[in-house]
């Protein structure tokens, strides 16, 4: 895209009319995006025509793309409808604008149906940009548009500007812009560049005072998002930890009762698997002191008239001891 041609946004609001939706494109004035003089739509003017034809049958898309997204990553099947039949340049209030209908998608017919007077329509098209922004609004000026494959007036929340996405939108046009180089001209003499100079350096502080108040803007905006984002990924993770320690103590208690230890031996065990700590090498070893203690009491009864009926068996220092009845 050319260095004087962007994309812009613009939103109205839907008016039904039988089947289809009765819409004002874009008419001429100060617009939240930029300003669109009337010459866009005079009869007398040529641009005329290039406004009505690049709005001629667009598809319409469900909301903008957001800021740092490229046209091309739209989906069909966020398609909401379609421009129908020709636009036409009407005058209403003393202003000039561009008026199409629009059809909805045949499955999208009862939403439109009931939420048409609360949603509104926002063209995204490309178009070539004044050299000079509109006073006193700092504005783009828009001389024509242009259309491509992603020219579209999409289905938005809300018409006009004031709501957040507008806001860091032009956040984000301002911090954007801020890095574009200046102009260079040749062939002026000292004193005109002298003069130019301490505009220019005027012209930088203004801008820098914009970037400033843009980035505060949009951290402000933005904040919300990332607070939102990192309280959900922190319960997620916490949630993960959870299951995977459930899952862990589960299978944990499985091998404890496939190794057939003594009562006491398994509840112990199945505490400290509890409590988080990994029990696969003590379960080896109470498998190996159960049957070291059967071992010894089966020879003391080899050598005794009377059976043992129990044994006192001291595993490990500092632990239970096990009293295993016979």
């Amino acid at each position: 895209m050319p260095k004087n041609q962007r994309y812009i946004t613009e939103a109205r609001t839907l008016e039904k009319s039988g089947s289809t939706y009765r819409i004002c494109v874009i008419d001429e004035g100060v617009g939240s995006s930029a300003v669109y003089p009337r010459e866009l739509f005079a009869e007398e003017s040529p641009i005329a025509f290039t406004t009505v034809a690049v709005f001629d049958k667009v598809k319409s898309h469900f909301d903008h793309l957001e800021p740092w997204q490229d046209p091309s990553e739209r989906k069909v099947l966020s398609i909401a409808g379609k421009l129908v039949g020709t636009p036409t340049v009407e005058e209403h209030d003393g202003k000039l604008g561009l008026w199409s209908d629009f059809e909805p998608r045949r499955e999208y017919e009862e939403f439109f149906e009931q939420f048409h007077d609360v949603i509104g329509m926002s063209i995204y098209a490309g178009a070539i940009i004044a050299e000079e922004r509109h006073e006193p609004t700092g504005l783009p000026v828009v001389e024509q548009f242009v259309r491509d494959p992603y020219t579209s007036v999409d289905v938005v929340c809300a018409a006009g500007r004031g709501g957040r996405f507008d806001e860091a939108t032009e956040s984000l046009r301002v911090i954007r812009e801020s890095f574009s180089a200046p102009k260079q001209d040749a062939g002026k003499t000292t004193a005109e560049a002298s003069a130019d100079g301490e505009k220019e350096e005027k012209h930088m502080e203004e801008k820098l005072d914009k970037l400033i108040e843009a980035i505060a803007s949009l951290t402000t905006q933005l904040t919300p998002v990332i607070e939102s984002a990192t309280k959900t990924a922190t319960e997620a993770e916490a949630a993960a930890t959870a299951e995977e320690a459930v899952d862990k103590y589960a299978s944990q208690v499985e091998a404890i009762d496939k190794a057939e230890l003594l009562p006491t031996q398994a509840e112990r065990l199945k505490r400290r698997a509890k409590s988080g700590e990994d029990v696969a090498d003590a379960i080896a070893e109470a498998k190996a002191d159960k049957e070291a203690a059967l071992k010894a009491v089966a020879e003391s009864a080899a050598g005794s008239k009377a059976p043992a009926t129990s044994i006192v068996f001291e595993s490990k220092p500092g632990s239970e001891k096990e009293d295993w009845s016979l």
